[in-house]
């Protein structure tokens, strides 16, 4: 069992029994199932599956027109990500030297120029496959603590300074993490760090999320 203290706006938010959290999360959201355990055929391409598990499994909505021109950037997407190893980490070395602009080469052949309905959450939703242990997922509750903000011409700046507070405070938490992942494993569970660090912030943020947790906490 695991505890955290996450800070927001420099406040203490304990979270008590972390692996209890995610567990929850898995038995309330079929996303774990649907989304993280199937894995991509192509993890170095954009293919329908990005899209049909993004769509169906993380709520990303995209429709038919913003896939098609998407897809019509699947080998620009390709070139970028093939730069970045399968296995590469959020909290490697060299992220401030080599990964951060490769990762943002990436983000660069969606939101340059944007694609229509395509937005962070859309983005980050279908790019996280592909890079698990890379890429967080900025929705609208984890992306907006983190103040990534759809603004224009300097959306990869914004959504590049997201990453680098989330990473920050991933960093920080590093080894609760990696007690967590562990004991989850123990029990049948893979998930990244990214994932999983994700997944608190998102539970923690999230209205209707406190009310189940506390029914499966006292049962």
């Amino acid at each position: 069992m695991t505890d955290m203290i996450l800070q927001d706006n420099g406040q203490d938010l304990r979270l008590f029994n972390c692996e209890k959290i995610v567990k929850c999360f898995i038995l309330f959201d079929p996303s774990y199932i649907g989304y993280d355990q199937p894995p991509l055929i192509k993890p170095n391409e954009i293919t329908e599956q990005n899209f049909e598990l993004a769509n169906k499994y993380m709520r990303a909505w995209i429709p038919g027109p913003a896939k098609q021109e998407a897809l019509r950037r699947a080998n620009q997407i390709r070139n970028t990500l093939v730069q970045i190893l399968a296995d590469c980490s959020l909290l490697d070395e060299g992220w401030e030297n080599v990964t951060r602009e490769r990762l943002r080469a990436v983000f660069e052949t969606i939101f340059c120029p944007p694609i229509h309905r395509i937005h962070f959450a859309a983005a980050t939703k279908l790019l996280h496959k592909n890079r698990p242990h890379l890429i967080p997922i900025m929705d609208s509750r984890v992306g907006g603590h983190f103040r990534a903000r759809n603004a224009g011409p300097k959306n990869v700046d914004n959504l590049m300074r997201a990453i680098d507070k989330f990473r920050g405070e991933m960093s920080d938490h590093s080894q609760e993490l990696e007690c967590i992942r562990n004991n989850l494993q123990d029990v049948g569970i893979t998930l990244s760090l990214v994932r999983i660090f994700d997944i608190l912030w998102w539970a923690r943020l999230a209205n209707d999320f406190e009310d189940n947790l506390r029914q499966q906490l006292l049962g």
